[in-house]
């Protein structure tokens, strides 16, 4: 757990604001959850990465639940099944978080395009509980055109 003074707001390593500037901001600090070992959003998307799907439904929870654009997935194993159908890989751009919430802006290479997407995870007792994954769909329509 970070000792933050309460008057400070971290944005990144370089920055700092004064929380009565912007008393809805989210405090944010760069090296958090550095460690891919101790970070289960952050060991996921390497196993995803890797192909490693067994390892990569480890890091959910059995009840694990996705939202996203184009469609939503409730278990694990229902979603890590999709996964290995698509392949997909990730190259994170920024990691953010705020409590047990990993905010993850990062561009996802589904073969044929590559989208910039920001992804939700909720992660409780080491587990990746929920995802929802936010981008513009409109390369992927029209390209099904």
């Amino acid at each position: 757990m970070l000792n933050l003074d309460k008057n400070i707001i971290f944005c990144d390593d370089n920055h700092k604001m004064n929380r009565n500037q912007y008393p809805k901001f989210v405090i944010i600090k760069n090296s958090i959850m550095e460690n891919t070992a101790n970070n289960p959003v952050k060991q996921f998307i390497q196993y995803l990465n890797e192909e490693n799907f067994d390892k990569a439904e480890t890091c959910l929870d059995p009840e694990f639940k996705f939202k996203g654009v184009m469609g939503s997935r409730e278990n694990a194993a229902v979603y890590i099944k999709d996964m290995k159908q698509m392949k997909f890989k990730y190259k994170i751009q920024k990691l953010f978080t705020a409590n047990e919430d990993v905010c993850l802006w990062y561009d996802i290479d589904m073969g044929e395009k590559t989208i910039t997407a920001c992804g939700w995870y909720r992660v409780a007792d080491g587990k990746i509980k929920s995802l929802e994954v936010l981008f513009d769909p409109r390369p992927l329509l029209d390209h099904q055109k």
